[in-house]
């Protein structure tokens, strides 16, 4: 594809040259992003002054990526927007809409992708762009929590036709819906499904990033050493294909995993590479979303640089507009301000999170902050604010499907009706929470109801069943202890394991660096030995060649004086010589540049000439051809009438001759043109029926075939394949022709001409039995006006043309012969 499109470019048309660089682009969003966006550039501005409308819509969705990439979200949704607009009016299938969406949900305005989507897909009628769609409603709605929407749109895409479309992004979909219910062994199911699929097609990309999710679900549970062997094969198969970002994605998950385990300073480690590539990427959101682990990661230990951290990420979300992170940034502070028991100031944060968040429409984000407000006005004695954020919060985990959300609300405000004395309304909340959790199988919350029903029934005064309940409560909190110990003590050993598996590789780092340097030592022995030897060696032919030197200086310093004196004279002489020489070659070296500039010039502006006048030669030709073949044609049909018409034997003759020189002219005509045809600046390539060319042509040549006694076989294992039409026909006519002219006479003649595919090419083969090829004429076959021998009716150019139709093609031909036996003609074109 790109290679056709090069041949495209160099011959100089405006549309090809826009889809030359926008396939470019393309083709190297994922491998170098600093070349696809030159490409994406030259592209634009080519299609600007056009009036190539799909161009200049690829372009622009190539300019919306860039701007993307750059992290400019605001210059690319100009330039998604306006691809939008041309694909509608002009009626183009593109990928513009889809992209918009992917920076919405970039930029944090999930629910606006759910609210367009939503107006799309009823109007949508192709199944597998409607599948797009409701992919990418669903993946927001992931962001969003909403369980039940995510659910809901699952059996949405099911309900459409189109078999197996999208199939692993669907088992995605599913696995952040089984995760989000806390199904993790469902979720696993379905990533590891996805894996195989990736790992079958080789299509290592998609399998990198489902390990990174499979590893995020894997650490929730605890299984930190397969976590790490995921994300430390996916890190290496990001580095194979060469797609930084995704190296950071591995990092920014190492991060949280060593974080989970405690490992704080090599969770920092991690963080800090992530940040280093996307800083050098600009990835703005993920390097947001570090700077602000990295500011939790610093809380306990430097709380100025934790807020420093913060302040970070708040500034890059407000430069990419993106209000989500800036939410979760004020969530964080609000966090960090509640323990340092700045209350007003955490109330402050909390607010303005659950105030961008409700911007957003993010119905469980905001539910988030306000219930952490609730916990503010807890710890400030103000329990009836707590219990109005609490009892706003919890109707959004109900319809959201997040249970242990709406069991953990339950039993929070049963805690703060016992300190209000409402105990009718807190006996109600406290049976809600026991009952979800026992469906849950959540023992936390459990021990955390069984201990705030025993404070109820002390204030109700039954001591007895409050004991009960408390007894039960010790009985279970020792259990979960005991299991929660268990989960530590696996922890401990996940990272004793860990930190051996990172003294392993620093030992045999050191060995490695000991056995480099090992070398090293040897090569500068051995090389400061080689040095002092030959130092030694120069010294003692130093000497002896200072003492023969003096030996001969003395003997004949007193017969030498004048002879040097009469020399250093002829020397000073030489020396101005020389002087003059060399400035008089200064001054010719520099004539030399000069002449070479204006020959430069002059080969340039004759090469141009040239080039034009190829262009004005072949335009000759097809001018030539066309005022040529209307009196051959008035020829040919005369001579046809006067079959019918005249009676005179000898007259008959003559027009016999007439027609023979007529055809003649005519077959040198087609070639002309055909010259004309193959040096056009552009071709027309699209999907042919090779088997029609080929009896068409066959057909076009019938009176040859009858005249020439030839019989005419094909085998066409090939129907269709892309290519230009008219350099095909050339290629076809002059291969039978050759064939035909160099049949044997007062014989049977056989022609076979036969198609098939080989790799990524197509063969196409012309065998005769005619008069053969001597060898020794091999290689002036393809020359220009050769001819196999002078009773041939070639006029010297068939085969010649056909070579460059066949190499405008980007393809070769070859044959074999023998001669008295036949030829056989071979032409490889690329599919």
């Amino acid at each position: 594809m790109l290679f056709s499109r090069a041949v495209l470019y160099s011959q100089g048309s405006i549309n090809s040259k826009i889809d030359y660089y926008n396939d470019l682009a393309e083709e190297y969003w994922h491998s170098n992003t600093k070349l696809a966006i030159q490409y994406s550039d030259s592209a634009y501005q080519l299609a600007q002054g056009s009036k190539y409308k799909e161009g200049l819509l690829r372009s622009l969705a190539n300019k919306g990526i860039s701007a993307y990439t750059n992290g400019d979200y605001m210059a690319a949704e100009d330039y998604y927007k306006r691809a939008i607009e041309i694909g509608k009016s002009e009626k183009i299938e593109n990928d513009a809409f889809q992209f918009y969406l992917n920076l919405l949900l970039k930029k944090g305005e999930a629910s606006k992708v759910v609210r367009l989507v939503d107006s799309a897909v009823v109007v949508e009628n192709k199944a597998e762009v409607k599948i797009d769609y409701l992919l990418s409603r669903g993946f927001a709605l992931v962001d969003l929590g909403d369980v039940n929407g995510v659910l809901n749109t699952l059996v949405s895409i099911s309900n459409v036709q189109a078999a197996d479309y999208r199939s692993n992004s669907i088992l995605l979909l599913k696995a952040e819906y089984e995760r989000l219910t806390g199904n993790y062994a469902n979720a696993k199911e379905y990533l590891e499904a996805n894996i195989s699929t990736h790992k079958a097609s080789g299509d290592s990309l998609n399998m990198a990033a489902t390990l990174v999710k499979l590893a995020k679900v894997k650490s929730v549970n605890g299984n930190y050493d397969n976590a790490l062997l995921d994300l430390t094969e996916a890190e290496r198969l990001y580095k194979a294909s060469g797609y930084d970002y995704g190296r950071g994605l591995c990092y920014y998950q190492l991060g949280g995993l060593y974080s989970e385990l405690g490992q704080i300073d090599l969770s920092v480690e991690y963080y800090f590479k992530a940040l280093e590539i996307f800083q050098d990427q600009n990835n703005k959101k993920e390097l947001a979303e570090t700077y602000y682990e990295l500011a939790w990661m610093y809380f306990n230990q430097d709380e100025a640089k934790s807020r420093s951290l913060l302040r970070r990420a708040e500034i890059i979300s407000d430069d990419i507009g993106n209000k989500s992170i800036k939410a979760v940034v004020y969530n964080y502070l609000g966090t960090l301000l509640t323990r340092q028991l700045k209350y007003d100031s955490a109330i402050y944060a909390y607010q303005k999170s659950a105030q961008l968040k409700r911007e957003l429409n993010h119905k469980r984000g905001e539910a988030v902050a306000i219930f952490n407000l609730g916990y503010v006005y807890e710890k400030l004695g103000e329990d009836k604010k707590a219990l109005e954020n609490y009892l706003l919060t919890y109707p959004v985990d109900l319809d959201m499907g997040n249970q242990y959300g709406a069991a953990v609300s339950e039993y929070t405000i049963a805690n703060v009706y016992i300190k209000l004395e409402q105990y009718k309304q807190a006996r109600e909340y406290i049976e809600k929470a026991i009952e979800r959790a026992e469906k849950l199988g959540a023992k936390s919350i459990i021990v955390e109801c069984l201990l705030i029903k025993s404070k109820l029934y002390e204030k109700l005064g039954q001591v007895n069943v409050a004991l009960d309940y408390y007894k039960r409560y010790s009985a279970m909190k020792d259990s979960v202890f005991s299991t929660e110990k268990e989960v530590r003590l696996a922890e401990l050993e996940a990272r004793y394991t860990l930190k051996q598996k990172d003294q392993e590789i620093r030992v045999l780092n050191l060995e490695n660096l000991n056995r480099q340097q090992d070398l090293e030592i040897q090569s500068k022995t051995i090389k400061n030995q080689r040095f002092l030897l030959g130092l030694v060696t120069l010294g003692i032919v130093s000497i002896c060649i200072v003492l023969f030197i003096t030996f001969r200086l003395l003997k004949i310093r007193s017969r030498t004086n004048k002879q040097l004196q009469e020399l250093n004279r002829e020397i000073s002489e030489k020396s101005e010589e020389i002087t003059a020489q060399s400035e008089e070659l200064r001054e010719a070296n520099e004539e030399i540049l000069s002449l070479n500039e204006g020959l430069e010039t002059e080969v340039e502006r004759r090469t141009k000439q040239l080039n034009e006048a190829h262009k004005d030669l072949d335009t000759f030709f097809y001018h030539a051809a066309h005022d040529f073949r209307r009196p051959l044609t008035t020829f040919l049909g005369l001579a046809e009438i006067a079959r019918t018409v005249v009676k005179d034997e000898s007259a008959l003759e003559l027009f016999e001759k007439v027609e023979d020189t007529a055809g003649s002219l005519n077959r040198m005509v087609n070639k002309l043109k055909a010259v004309s045809i193959v040096g056009f600046d552009k071709l027309e390539f699209k999907k042919l029926d090779i088997t029609k060319i080929i009896d068409t042509r066959i057909d076009k040549q019938e009176y040859l075939f009858k005249e020439y006694n030839v019989q005419i076989d094909t085998e066409l294992q090939i129907s269709e394949f892309k290519s230009s039409k008219d350099i095909l026909e050339i290629i076809v006519d002059n291969l039978l022709e050759n064939a035909i002219l160099f049949s044997k006479k007062e014989s049977i003649n056989h022609i076979k001409i036969s198609t098939r595919q080989k790799d990524k090419n197509i063969m196409l083969t012309v065998t005769d039995n005619g008069q053969g090829i001597d060898p020794a004429l091999r290689d002036k076959v393809f020359e220009l006006y050769f001819r196999g021998n002078e009773t041939s009716q070639g006029n010297g150019l068939g085969l010649y043309i056909t070579k460059k139709a066949v190499e405008r093609l980007k393809g070769s031909i070859d044959f074999t012969s023998e001669l008295g036996v036949g030829s056989r003609f071979v032409v490889t074109l690329p599919l």
